[in-house]
């Protein structure tokens, strides 16, 4: 089966529809190459979007930054950024909503629609149902497919229901962890404890704690925030094959049963374990106190946490702000409760990223904005708007790995923010999101 063809001859775009096969459930059979430009007219696109660190935006604008501006020129699609602050988007997003004024291109969207469901807002003739439009968005079409044979849950997030797709929603290019533990492994260096790498049991890692404290017994060898109640620690409860959530929302089938997480006797061995590293003074008494936001705090700048989880992204600062200029923190695997454990349960990596992206009925080209979007999920496209441009965001390594540059490494805006400056969000845009960029650093 094909799409069906434009009726344009002589067309100035340069879009997918009529120019690919089906395959037998009604979606791509394989993944899309564009051709650009997609567009060689004049006409200008809106779009809404956010920026969180707005300050290091150039006079010339957003637009103006490097990546748009070739982004610009590569797809002959013009844009016209809206940069709203993000504490005032939702304001911004009412008052745009009640005057009729929704821009071309709307990120994230939905988050501030107060008036019902992604339907209602479809409904009411605010935003377009890209499923009229599918015609044109081949490779969002073809990433939910192949997704959806992963993962069964990607179907129920991408269409509303089966004749209804409310928007383009971020998805990860290798979807993996974002988060992961890590320990000082110079302090493991001067205690001639091996590598970090090789901790692989939490056997292991609670002999490397009892060394730390031994070795400084004001330490407190492992960061655990005020959340530590409300469960959200799976990077430690991997190994017992479950979720210590609190609120009961993770849900087991064992044996036929459904069990929900927290209410198990493997539940109970996690929190022996981690009520034992307490009893040692492994974890501050204070520990109530702690912001779950990861910035630095004491604790750390003191040099008094031996294992944390972080993203890769935050190391960097970790070791920079450290009192001790040798602090060096490297990854450790998820602990297993014995060597060869094969982890069954929390390990089911989401598919998306936190961006979204809808086209709102004032578009007057609805299939070049759709086809725009779309282009973000082509493997040229994703790995430009994830990575931006060589030279300015990223280089290669001598080995031929992709690495972050310094000027990224050392903006001012932090490594993070500075990579949603010069390439895409994960936060905010649509489009296939490099998340392993975040480890493209040294030692990441």
């Amino acid at each position: 089966q094909q799409t069906n063809a434009p009726e344009e001859d002589d067309s100035p775009y340069n879009l997918a529809a009529g120019k690919y096969e089906l395959n037998s459930e009604g979606f791509p059979a394989e993944k899309y190459v564009y051709e650009l430009p997609l567009s060689t007219t004049d006409e200008v696109s809106t779009q809404w979007t956010t920026c969180y660190t707005p300050q290091y935006i150039p006079e010339d604008g957003f637009g103006s930054i490097e990546v748009w501006a070739n982004l610009a020129k590569m797809t002959g699609v013009k844009i016209e950024y809206d940069v709203v602050a993000s504490a005032t988007r939702s304001e911004n997003f009412s008052v745009l909503l009640a005057s009729d004024s929704l821009e071309d291109i709307m990120d994230q969207a939905l988050s501030f629609y107060k008036g019902g469901t992604a339907l209602d807002a479809i409904n009411d003739g605010y935003f377009v149902n890209l499923n009229d439009y599918r015609e044109y968005m081949p490779c969002y079409m073809y990433e939910t497919y192949v997704r959806s044979l992963e993962n069964i849950n990607v179907m129920d997030k991408v269409f509303y229901d089966k004749n209804t797709v409310p928007g383009f929603l971020g998805m990860l290019i290798e979807p993996s962890p974002s988060m992961g533990l890590f320990i000082r492994q110079d302090w493991l260096d001067t205690l001639g404890l091996g590598d970090a790498i090789d901790i692989t049991t939490y056997d292991e890692l609670t002999e490397a704690m009892t060394a730390f404290k031994t070795a400084d017994a004001s330490r407190f060898p492992i960061w655990i925030p005020n959340t530590i109640t409300q469960g959200k620690h799976n990077y430690l409860s991997c190994g017992f094959d479950t979720f210590v959530y609190t609120d009961l929302s993770f849900k087991r089938v064992v044996n036929g049963k459904v069990e929900f997480c927290g209410t198990t006797e493997d539940d109970r061995d996690a929190m022996t374990l981690l009520n034992s590293w307490f009893n040692k003074g492994f974890i501050d008494p204070n520990f109530a106190a702690h912001d779950a936001s990861y910035d630095s705090t004491p604790q750390f700048t003191r040099g008094e946490v031996g294992v944390t989880y972080r993203t890769p992204s935050q190391i960097t600062a970790l070791e920079e702000t450290n009192d001790d200029p040798n602090c060096r923190w490297e990854a450790i695997k998820m602990p297993r409760k014995y060597e060869g454990q094969v982890l069954k349960y929390g390990l089911l990596t989401d598919q998306f990223d936190y961006g979204s992206t809808y086209i709102s009925t004032n578009c007057e080209n609805i299939p070049l904005a759709v086809s725009y979007i779309d282009w973000w999920y082509s493997d040229e496209g994703g790995d430009y708007v994830s990575w931006g441009i060589e030279g300015i965001s990223w280089e290669y390594n001598e080995q031929g790995k992709r690495m972050l540059t310094d000027f990224i490494l050392n903006h001012e805006a932090g490594q993070s923010f500075a990579m949603c400056l010069y390439a895409t969000s994960g936060l905010v845009n649509a489009g296939l999101y490099a998340h392993k960029r975040g480890y493209a650093v040294k030692n990441g």
